[in-house]
């Protein structure tokens, strides 16, 4: 619309004229009431170089007035550092979270507790990285509480920096271009070669180093340690060898040392034995002994089995068997089959390839790997269907009930029981802080991996040692312009990706989350024991599979968002590709057997199957807790009632009466909890009657009578009433207990 016309178009003058206010904005407005509201508050937080803050003044003030005005010295900033040194609650928070318990006086400039239950969030202002030190100030700010000074920003652990970077580095708090390098060297002070011989092929594959030769050459004879005592090889030996053995490291995820800035193997170097490696690989795979002597442990179905796929092997034919066992899941003794069979082959000098779908069950066979990884399969739709399943968001159908034995359930009276059952899972865990064996026989199991991050925060607070924080680095692929918040990436959780804080304890269980060295036991899911940790590496010990007891070094690697994430872009993480595993997900547990089991269900699981998983991790009722949050029913009687619930109130005399609603009747209550609606016909339920206050519940069949009769008999006339109420209750009481069975809701 234009109002005006000529040369001259005045584009603010054109949208006063043309703009139209309706009666009743016009009185709003007229009247100031509230246009509009936010909630929650949001506080932005000042952020600036120490003296490098704005300040405001008059054309007619001088200079030096303004800058001797103590008032102009004092910012949110510089008045929080003042803060934490008066008051030692405000020390627990860090700078964003102050405008939730404090709020800021801007007359007298200072920071005031809050009384009010008014809901407020803090922002700090966006820093762009290419600021250079007031973006390192600001990453210091989000993570570091309390601190007292602009000094103390700039120390740590002792130790003062010129710099917020040289800061913020020396904390963990930003990626170092040395991190790779102090990893090896950590790795080093161990002095185990073979474990750094793996490293170094998991850095090639995951961590993307820019100087591998230089790499190379500083940690040879750290790889070669073991070489050089074995064999008394000369260095031009030990380097084919090194280079032979990170060869078949890395063929495992389809590479070569070719592929890298290493020294090139001699022509003839890798066919000095014409037997393929993948066969050497096969010959090489150690046979247990306990596997050597468990075809006399067979039952006689799996005696049955093995005898007639033995046979078909001998004549040598080809067929395929199917071992199914009830629900088509585990505890029937499949696994124990398989290794029996594996043995008996492999000692006879055959060859068997095993495989299984996950790496956690493939942990479970002597040199198992994935079927995707040994064949080069495709993933197809079943594992993406399981982590929807995992991450809570398939669609369910609750129509089913099971109910679970009351000898295994742990009842729910309130947050308190969740410590009850972690002491029956996990009893005097200050005690065990490095004992392999105790980490081994127990977990707890939950169908979300919400419920997981929940219990292990709980448990490694309580679990003895020094807490260390290890912080991920996190970055949106292709964000040039830094349009995402390290606050909102940091705070992306989701079920394939280590949290943004590690909390870890030595000795502390851990599990894995990626497939980093199939043939070594270290697969998605494999659980492990943290026995040292550093900056950028972690040492741990395989709890579980035919390499349990191998010790192994994991780097920080880069773990990126799937396409169907739900994120409008891809996150990367560069993290320990580890979880706490004090609690793990039921999907997680599948062929895993666990002496001892808690299932904590907060909520309704998935399905029958998931169930059954989970109860069939354990190897014994008397070891095996469920705690259930939401899936009580209440026990009745023979007859149900669910048309209304009536609250009746108790007299001083032991009495209760209620005036009925729909036929208008009175009707006196002695210890009773039903009404029959001459109206309706039908009956009223009331669920619980309190007596005086013992809090004890009534549950009995009607008394009805008039309440004018009521209100005139005398206390001996009433006992009757109230004696039959009692011993309908006691035995209504005794019946309860034998149904009274939690039960919980699944598809």
């Amino acid at each position: 619309m234009e109002v005006h016309g000529g040369s001259t178009l005045d584009e603010v003058q054109q949208y006063v004229d043309a703009r139209w206010i309706c009666a009743p904005e016009a009185l709003w407005k007229i009247f100031r009431f509230t246009m509009y509201r936010l909630y929650p508050s949001v506080e932005r937080l000042q952020i600036h170089l120490p003296n490098r803050h704005q300040v405001r003044y008059y054309d007619h003030q001088r200079i030096v007035d303004v800058l001797n005005d103590e008032r102009n010295s004092k910012t949110m900033l510089t008045q929080f550092f003042a803060l934490n040194r008066r008051d030692p609650h405000s020390r627990n928070y860090l700078y964003r979270e102050i405008p939730e318990h404090y709020w800021w006086n801007n007359k007298d400039k200072e920071w005031n507790r809050r009384l009010s239950l008014r809901k407020v969030i803090g922002r700090i202002y966006t820093v762009s990285p290419s600021e250079g030190e007031k973006f390192y100030l600001r990453v210091l700010l989000s993570h570091v509480k309390g601190p007292t000074s602009w000094e103390d920003l700039l120390t740590n652990n002792g130790t003062p920096f010129n710099t917020f970077k040289k800061a913020a580095e020396d904390r963990g708090y930003l990626e170092m271009d040395s991190s790779i390098r102090d990893c090896l060297v950590n790795a080093s002070c161990v002095r185990l070669p073979y474990a750094i011989r793996r490293l170094f092929a998991t850095i090639l594959i995951f961590c993307e180093p820019t100087d591998v030769r230089s790499l190379w050459n500083e940690f040879f004879t750290h790889m070669t340690e073991d070489y050089q005592t074995n064999n008394n090889a000369v260095e031009l030996n030990l380097t084919h060898m090194l280079l032979k053995d990170l060869n078949q490291l890395l063929e495992i995820h389809g590479k070569s040392t070719k592929d890298y800035d290493l020294p090139s193997l001699p022509a003839g170097a890798t066919e000095e034995n014409e037997i393929p490696s993948v066969i050497q690989e096969e010959l090489s795979v150690r046979i247990p002994d306990e596997d050597m002597q468990a075809v006399a442990k067979l039952n006689n179905d799996q005696m049955n089995a093995f005898k007639i796929i033995m046979d078909v092997i001998e004549r040598k034919k080809s067929q395929v068997f199917f071992i199914d066992g009830p629900g088509g899941t585990g505890g029937t003794g499949k696994t124990f089959l398989y290794r029996t069979l594996m043995a008996t082959l492999r000692s006879q000098g055959q060859i068997v390839i095993a495989t299984a779908s996950s790496g956690i069950a493939a942990t479970l066979l002597p040199g198992g790997r994935t079927a995707h990884s040994r064949f080069k399969l495709p993933f197809d739709a079943i594992p993406a269907f399981l982590m929807r399943i995992g991450d809570g968001v398939e669609p369910t159908k609750p129509d089913d009930m099971v109910k679970i034995p009351s000898r295994i359930a742990i009842p729910w009276e309130g947050e308190h029981s969740i410590q009850i059952f972690i002491d029956h899972i996990f009893p005097q865990l200050e005690l065990h802080g490095w004992d392999a064996s105790y980490m081994t026989q127990r977990a707890i199991l939950t169908p979300k991996n919400d419920d997981v991050q929940k219990l292990n925060d709980i448990l490694i607070n309580q679990f003895p040692g020094e807490e260390h924080n290890l912080l991920s680095f996190d970055e949106v692929e292709g964000d040039t312009h830094n349009l995402y918040q390290q606050e909102l990436l940091n705070s992306i959780t989701q079920g394939g990706l280590p949290p943004h804080i590690l909390k870890l304890k030595k000795g502390a269980p851990l599990m894995l989350l990626r497939n980093l060295d199939p043939r070594y036991g270290l697969c998605n899911g494999t659980r492990l024991l943290c026995r040292g940790l550093f900056m950028n590496m972690l040492d741990v010990e395989i709890l579980t599979g035919s390499n349990a007891g191998k010790r192994a070094f994991l780097p920080r690697i880069k773990l990126k968002t799937s396409a169907n994430s739900g994120l409008p872009f891809v996150l990367s993480r560069k993290q320990f590709p580890v979880r706490l595993s004090f609690a793990i997900t039921i999907n997680k547990s599948q062929g895993q057997t666990i002496p001892n089991v808690g299932i904590y269900l907060p909520r309704h699981v998935f399905s029958h199957g998931q169930l059954y998983v989970a109860l069939s991790r354990g190897v014994s009722q008397n070891s095996t807790k469920v705690l259930i949050r939401d899936g009580k029913l209440q026990a009745t009687r023979r007859r149900r009632v669910k048309k209304r619930v009536c609250t009746i109130p108790r007299a001083p005399d032991g009495s209760a009466f209620f005036n009925c609603g729909t036929c208008g009747v009175s009707v006196a209550i002695s210890l009773a909890d039903m009404h029959f609606c001459q109206s309706n016909k039908m009956e009223f339920k009331r669920e619980s009657f309190m007596k005086d206050q013992d809090m004890e519940i009534y549950n009995i069949e009607i008394d009805r009578i008039g309440f004018e009769k009521w209100k005139n008999m005398s206390e001996e006339e009433k006992q009757p009433f109230v004696s039959r109420a009692r011993e309908l209750d006691n035995k209504h009481q005794e019946a309860l207990k034998e149904e009274a069975d939690d039960i919980i809701k699944v598809t």
